[in-house]
């Protein structure tokens, strides 16, 4: 019962690796998920710091 438990539980992480891949692929794709959002942050930030300025700008507003 146990040598069948653990050969399903083997041909499991057989699947799970093959669709979900190693630790490092998983870790890589966690830091780069990670970086992207931060990415995408600090391009929405950028475009409103624009937009602030530019309105600034035309209430005559030195900053």
């Amino acid at each position: 019962m146990t040598d069948r438990m653990m050969c399903n539980y083997l041909h499991y992480l057989e699947k799970r690796f093959v669709t979900e891949g190693g630790i490092r692929e998983r870790m890589h794709s966690a830091r780069t998920g990670y970086r992207q959002e931060q990415d995408e942050k600090m391009r929405k930030l950028e475009q409103e710091n624009q937009k602030l300025k530019k309105l600034l700008e035309e209430h005559g507003i030195a900053y």
